[in-house]
């Protein structure tokens, strides 16, 4: 099993979001196609997971979300894997403070980068369903400099 499948292995399924309602992880991972699509109207938040492998997990929130919660909720996610991957593989994994990712740098890590997985999350929060688009690289560091 490769460093992205472990990864995907090892994610949270369902987690509280302090008081602020339920993480939940819906379809299945779809490898991304459509560049530009998942992009549109989005701000990017990159995680590093550093273990048996480097990954990067990128969180595409909507614009009109508060980023710092958001960062929060992808640190949530990203200790979660990193706890999961450390216990099965024996071997210490760590992560990266949330970086953010301008577009045009997610664009060009995103061409040339042949393995994209995406998983939604979605935030319950009252009454409202809150999509949070996550994709899983290789991490590659040409193109990707910290904002």
């Amino acid at each position: 099993m490769n460093s992205l499948e472990k990864i995907l292995h090892a994610l949270p399924t369902r987690f509280d979001f302090y008081h602020m309602g339920e993480v939940t992880l819906g379809s299945p991972a779809i490898e991304v196609q459509d560049h530009e699509d998942c992009l549109e109207g989005k701000n990017a938040v990159g995680f590093r997971l550093s273990g048996d492998g480097q990954i990067w997990m990128i969180l595409l929130l909507d614009q009109a979300l508060d980023s710092s919660i958001y960062q929060e909720l992808g640190n949530i996610i990203a200790s979660h894997t990193a706890t999961q991957l450390s216990k099965r593989d024996s071997l210490s994994w760590m992560i990266s403070a949330p970086q953010p990712v301008q577009n045009e740098q997610l664009k060009k890590i995103l061409e040339t980068t042949p393995a994209i997985l995406r998983r939604t999350y979605t935030h319950i929060y009252e009454q409202t369903l809150i999509p949070i688009e996550t994709l899983f690289l290789p991490v590659s560091t040409e193109g990707l400099r910290y904002a």
